[in-house]
């Protein structure tokens, strides 16, 4: 990719966009296109911050692992979206593992060069800020969500926050991961996902698709979210 389309590239995300001619060259000079395939590492926890990305095509999971083999799927990050930036800014190794999902192309910006922008233009704080909003407000849902007692309240409370969009006679949300990555996200595991959406799905509140749920009865999801 030219340099030029690089510049492109980045001014389709919001923490580029406000940047000045001269200020985006400075970032395209320290990116690079990187691709990676379903299951391919980006980076581990406790790996040095080298680098933070942007997603062009694609979706990427953010996830913490515990010593004793745990996974917590902390944030999956699709399209049009930035992450590690914090990290490139302020930590010395990434708190968390970041692995493609799907085929993916993303845009990848080296840290130091980075943080020399980031010190010389008083501008992009701003810019990183918001950008450090949207991710604490998902942070925000996903605490609020772990926090409903029972695995019931969890899956229900999820699959009101996806996107969904009017179909059939209800509201069908796409599952845009696999299912275990979904149960691994809601602290539970593959077999209670699937107890919990055949359960909902004997009461009609949803009808289970392989790549979803139909909801038929999105009060009664709501009154279990909110227990």
């Amino acid at each position: 990719m030219k340099p030029s389309e690089i510049c492109e590239a980045l001014t389709r995300f919001p923490l580029f966009r406000k940047l000045d001619a001269a200020a985006l060259d400075a970032v395209a000079s320290c990116t690079r296109i990187q691709k990676a395939g379903p299951g391919e590492l980006l980076f581990l926890q406790e790996d040095p911050v080298d680098a933070f990305y942007a997603v062009l095509e694609g979706r990427v999971r953010l996830y913490r692992s515990s010593g004793d083999g745990r996974v917590q799927v902390m944030n999956h990050i699709g399209a049009g979206r930035t992450f590690a930036e914090a990290a490139a800014i302020g930590m010395a190794r990434f708190p968390a593992s970041a692995e493609a999902l799907t085929q993916a192309q993303l845009l990848r910006i080296a840290a130091e060069p980075f943080k020399r922008l980031f010190d010389s233009q008083p501008g992009f704080a701003l810019a990183m800020l918001a950008s450090l909003t949207v991710h604490l407000h998902q942070l925000i849902e996903r605490v609020q969500e772990l926090s409903l007692t029972s695995a019931g309240a969890r899956l229900a409370h999820a699959i009101l926050r996806m996107p969904a969009r009017r179909e059939g006679g209800g509201l069908f949300v796409p599952f845009t991961q696999p299912r275990k990555d979904l149960a691994a996200e809601l602290a539970m595991t593959p077999e209670s996902l699937s107890r919990l959406l055949r359960k909902f799905q004997d009461d009609g509140w949803i009808e289970s698709r392989r790549d979803g749920v139909l909801v038929r009865d999105e009060a009664a999801l709501l009154a279990l979210a909110e227990g």
